[in-house]
């Protein structure tokens, strides 16, 4: 009797070994690039102020669509004549926020403001999106959408800021970025993170799956009780019942950091680039209490 007891207890402990390593998988498949979006909309364009036609909407919303599929981040274009008593900035980040925009758990998205209200183009970023899409980046896609504003091209503005924003996103964080809180001062270098390859995950898993197996071996020739004579089979059954089986394992992983300071400026400057030579993305807090960059442009 006790032996099966025995044998039962170690089959729960595999159990529960099986079930430690499918979490670790799971955990390592998100390390090396699977991607939980938290929307999947159907609507990326909403042009209340109606500046494009049907064809112009559907090609926009296609090349969303496919940007999205491809770079992993969301893409929001809106026009409007009325922002509601707010700022252009307020506006697009409380339209970005209040919609439910954004992939991953940071919400990694932009949206594109055309508000003939304050007469004004925004760009809003949010998540992981703030540090591609840096100053200099926003000024240099803003510089071609104003062209295409002064000659009332709505569509081509539109779609120049979208396409511009995806060439950048896969280009990546540029080396050097670091965000700047324009409220508190406060500056946080990226790091990128350090992300585990196929061939790493492939090595990985036949490793941890040689180990389980030899100590399912372990375990299960621990609870065999041998054919024995005399006392020693008594001997052995007191024995074997303070016997045990504990898995122990420590996992570090650093997928990434943010070294953080507080600059405090002497002066303004035109630049982006700043007094640490880096690549800006100033930074703000919308309403909901959101962490927002981008730039806007009057037209």
């Amino acid at each position: 009797m006790k032996s099966n007891e025995r044998l039962n207890s170690g089959l729960i402990d595999f159990k529960i070994f099986a079930l430690f390593m499918i979490l670790c998988i799971i955990f390592i498949g998100e390390a090396v690039g699977i991607t939980a979006y938290a929307k999947d909309s159907d609507t990326y364009v909403y042009d209340m102020a109606g500046v494009f036609d049907s064809t112009q909407q559907d090609k926009l919303e296609k090349k969303i669509r496919e940007l999205k599929d491809k770079t992993g981040m969301d893409y929001v274009i809106v026009t409007t004549n009325d922002a509601e008593g707010k700022s252009a900035e307020s506006y697009a980040d409380d339209f970005y926020d209040e919609n439910g925009f954004g992939t991953s758990k940071d919400h990694s998205g932009m949206l594109f403001l055309i508000d003939f209200d304050n007469r004004k183009i925004h760009i809003s970023t949010t998540g992981h999106m703030i540090r591609i899409l840096d100053d200099d980046r926003i000024d240099s896609i803003l510089d071609k959408a104003s062209e295409y504003m002064q000659s009332k091209e709505y569509y081509r503005c539109a779609d120049t800021v979208i396409e511009r924003a995806g060439e950048y996103v896969m280009q990546g964080v540029r080396s050097g970025q670091y965000n700047y809180d324009r409220e508190t001062g406060e500056i946080s270098f990226y790091k990128p993170p350090k992300r585990i390859t196929a061939v790493e995950f492939i090595l990985s898993f036949i490793i941890s799956v040689i180990i389980a197996g030899i100590n399912i071996k372990v375990i299960i020739d621990n609870y065999k009780m041998k054919k024995l004579t005399g006392t020693a089979p008594q001997y052995l059954l007191a024995y074997r019942s303070g016997a045990g089986y504990v898995l122990s394992e420590n996992i570090d992983d650093f997928l990434g950091r943010h070294t953080k300071t507080r600059y405090i400026s002497s002066g303004s400057s035109g630049s982006s680039r700043g007094s640490s030579g880096g690549f800006r993305s100033t930074t703000h807090t919308g309403s909901s209490g959101t962490r927002h960059g981008g730039g806007g442009r009057s037209f």
